[in-house]
């Protein structure tokens, strides 16, 4: 028997953490707006760096219309701690806005 596997040691420790501190942390879900991103590839690549934070438990989908997608995250500890991670990790072709109750992520014009 040969069993061949790969391992996303990003997810599995996120996992494993989320596993030993569950009842003590408070999650909230959080509105993320993502605006003027319309190719597919460009979103794909937005999700997974959110769904990749050590503090989003989870993501799923509240609406989704051309350039505007919204997501719901559900984040240990709050809106500003995803808002500053997010601020943190995206490129410099993306803005981070805070709303309130939510956090929009916007396209720069120029690219």
């Amino acid at each position: 028997l040969w069993i061949e596997a790969s391992i996303d040691m990003t997810r599995l420790k996120k996992d494993v953490r989320q596993m030993t501190v569950m009842g003590e942390e408070e999650i909230e879900g959080v509105s993320v707006v993502i605006l003027d991103v319309t190719d597919y590839g460009e979103f794909r690549d937005l999700l997974s760096a959110i769904e990749h934070l050590d503090v989003v438990r989870d993501v799923s989908y509240s609406s989704f219309y051309r350039k505007r997608i919204i997501l719901v995250v559900d984040v240990a500890g709050g809106e500003q701690i995803l808002l500053d991670e997010l601020a943190r990790r995206l490129d410099d072709g993306f803005m981070v806005i805070p709303g309130t109750g939510k956090v929009i992520i916007k396209r720069h014009k120029e690219r």
